[in-house]
This record gives structure tokens, C-alpha cells and sequence, in this order.
């Protein structure tokens, strides 16, 4: 039961910063006011704040409370935020794609002063072995 409560208290929270109705920078209701509002205990708020804060939504202070970020931005293309597991697991894919391609093209441009560079940052670490 204390999952749908969870839930229910993200949507509603997420709702309210993405729309704007809490800013970004402006400090969320407090733990209180939100079992008072919606009726859940301490702990319902702890994991709905921690779940916001893992979607990049808020970020708590200690002793100050929780505050609300600029919504990340949505994926190009979809008109919405990547908010599910298997947005993020696609973004995650996507990304592993473009940076791997990205790595070995930039390794194939290397060139010859490369590996001066290379010797020059062995020369300016003590204890690092020499190269054969």
C-alpha cells in the first residue's frame, strides 16, 4: 500500500514542479505539510523525495529541506521528459553508442605527437615505470 502512496505523492510532486506551480529553487512543502495534505507517513515522503531526486527534480539540503530543480529537458524527438526506466535505459544506449564510436574515432586521429604527450606526462609522474 505504502508503494502506491509513494507513487501517488512522486506524481503529484513532479506535477507541480514541471508545471511550474513550485519553481525551480523554491523550497518544496515540508515533510508535515505533505502527510498532512496527502494523508502518508514520514517514510511514504522520504521515498518520494529520494525517487525525486533521483529523476533529477529536487535536491535536498540537510536541515534546510528539499528544493525543486529545472526540469531536465526531453529527449529530442519526444516531446516529453525520459522519466521511466526504459527511457533512461534507451538514453543509456544511445549515449553508449555515440561515446564508443566517438572514442575510437578519436583514437584513430591520433597522431605521432600523441606519443610525445604521452611521454611527456610519464616524465612529470615520479614512480611511473618506463615505457619499452
Amino acid at each position: 500500500m505504502s508503494h502506491n502512496l509513494t507513487t501517488a505523492l512522486v506524481e503529484d510532486l513532479r506535477a507541480r514542479i514541471v508545471s511550474g506551480h513550485i519553481a525551480p529553487g523554491e523550497r518544496l512543502p515540508s515533510g508535515s505539510t505533505l502527510i498532512a495534505e496527502h494523508g502518508v507517513s514520514r517514510t511514504v515522503v522520504r521515498e518520494a523525495v529520494a525517487r525525486l531526486q533521483a529523476e533529477g527534480l529536487v535536491h535536498p539540503r540537510r536541515g534546510s529541506g528539499s528544493y525543486a530543480l529545472t526540469p531536465p529537458a526531453s529527449p529530442p524527438g519526444t516531446g516529453r521528459p525520459a522519466r521511466t526506466l526504459q527511457d533512461r535505459r534507451a538514453l543509456l544506449g544511445f549515449r553508449t553508442g555515440v561515446e564508443s564510436e566517438a572514442t575510437a574515432l578519436a583514437a584513430l586521429a591520433a597522431t605521432a605527437r600523441a606519443d610525445h604527450h604521452l611521454v611527456r606526462m610519464e616524465d612529470a609522474l615520479p614512480g611511473v615505470p618506463e615505457r619499452s
